[in-house]
Protein backbone atom coordinates (compact mmCIF):
# COMPACT_ATOMS: atom_id res chain seq x y z
CA UNK A 1 0.00 0.00 0.00
CA UNK A 2 1.33 3.32 -1.13
CA UNK A 3 0.27 6.16 0.94
CA UNK A 4 -1.59 9.15 -0.87
CA UNK A 5 0.53 11.70 -2.36
CA UNK A 6 -0.87 15.88 -1.82
CA UNK A 7 0.85 18.78 -2.57
CA UNK A 8 3.89 18.63 -0.28
CA UNK A 9 4.92 15.79 -1.79
CA UNK A 10 3.86 15.61 -5.01
CA UNK A 11 7.11 15.45 -6.60
CA UNK A 12 8.86 12.98 -4.22
CA UNK A 13 8.72 9.26 -3.80
CA UNK A 14 7.01 8.24 -0.70
CA UNK A 15 7.83 4.94 1.60
CA UNK A 16 6.97 3.33 4.22
CA UNK A 17 9.60 1.12 5.90
CA UNK A 18 8.49 -1.35 8.34
CA UNK A 19 11.51 -2.11 10.59
CA UNK A 20 11.95 -2.64 14.09
CA UNK A 21 13.90 -0.41 15.82
CA UNK A 22 15.85 -3.18 18.13
CA UNK A 23 15.27 -3.46 21.89
CA UNK A 24 12.88 -1.26 23.98
CA UNK A 25 13.80 -1.06 28.05
CA UNK A 26 10.86 -0.21 29.70
CA UNK A 27 11.14 1.68 33.53
CA UNK A 28 8.04 1.22 35.56
CA UNK A 29 7.30 4.00 38.37
CA UNK A 30 5.58 3.26 41.33
CA UNK A 31 2.82 5.31 41.63
CA UNK A 32 0.92 3.61 38.45
CA UNK A 33 3.10 0.59 37.95
CA UNK A 34 0.88 -2.02 36.07
CA UNK A 35 0.06 0.64 33.56
CA UNK A 36 3.28 2.47 32.88
CA UNK A 37 5.07 -0.85 32.25
CA UNK A 38 2.21 -2.59 30.01
CA UNK A 39 1.48 0.16 27.96
CA UNK A 40 4.62 0.73 26.34
CA UNK A 41 4.92 -3.03 26.20
CA UNK A 42 2.05 -2.86 24.13
CA UNK A 43 3.59 -0.66 21.70
CA UNK A 44 6.75 -2.10 21.42
CA UNK A 45 5.15 -5.58 20.27
CA UNK A 46 3.27 -3.81 17.68
CA UNK A 47 6.42 -2.29 16.68
CA UNK A 48 8.16 -5.45 16.71
CA UNK A 49 10.58 -4.74 19.43
CA UNK A 50 12.29 -7.13 22.03
CA UNK A 51 11.57 -5.32 25.45
CA UNK A 52 13.70 -5.36 28.60
CA UNK A 53 11.00 -4.65 31.31
CA UNK A 54 12.28 -3.35 35.01
CA UNK A 55 9.22 -2.47 37.68
CA UNK A 56 9.84 -0.33 40.19
CA UNK A 57 11.36 -1.82 43.40
CA UNK A 58 8.75 0.36 45.38
CA UNK A 59 5.82 -1.61 43.92
CA UNK A 60 7.40 -5.44 45.12
CA UNK A 61 3.47 -6.71 44.61
CA UNK A 62 3.10 -5.41 41.18
CA UNK A 63 6.40 -6.30 40.25
CA UNK A 64 5.80 -10.40 41.28
CA UNK A 65 2.85 -10.19 39.16
CA UNK A 66 4.00 -8.60 35.99
CA UNK A 67 7.39 -11.47 36.56
CA UNK A 68 4.60 -14.67 37.31
CA UNK A 69 2.63 -13.06 33.68
CA UNK A 70 5.22 -12.08 31.45
CA UNK A 71 6.55 -15.51 30.80
CA UNK A 72 2.99 -17.01 30.66
CA UNK A 73 1.99 -14.90 27.50
CA UNK A 74 5.17 -13.38 26.01
CA UNK A 75 8.65 -15.28 24.53
CA UNK A 76 10.98 -14.75 27.18
CA UNK A 77 13.66 -14.04 24.17
CA UNK A 78 12.07 -11.24 23.36
CA UNK A 79 10.69 -10.16 26.51
CA UNK A 80 12.31 -9.84 29.42
CA UNK A 81 11.85 -9.21 32.89
CA UNK A 82 14.55 -8.10 35.24
CA UNK A 83 13.65 -8.02 39.12
CA UNK A 84 14.43 -4.94 40.80
CA UNK A 85 17.34 -6.40 42.88
CA UNK A 86 19.39 -7.07 39.33
CA UNK A 87 18.71 -10.55 39.12
CA UNK A 88 17.03 -12.20 35.97
CA UNK A 89 13.43 -13.82 36.41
Amino acid sequence: MQPSKDFVNAMDTVLIYNDPYGVVLIIGAWNYPIQLSLLPLVGAIAAGNCAVIKPSEVAPASADLIARLIPNYLDQVMFMFIAWDGLQL
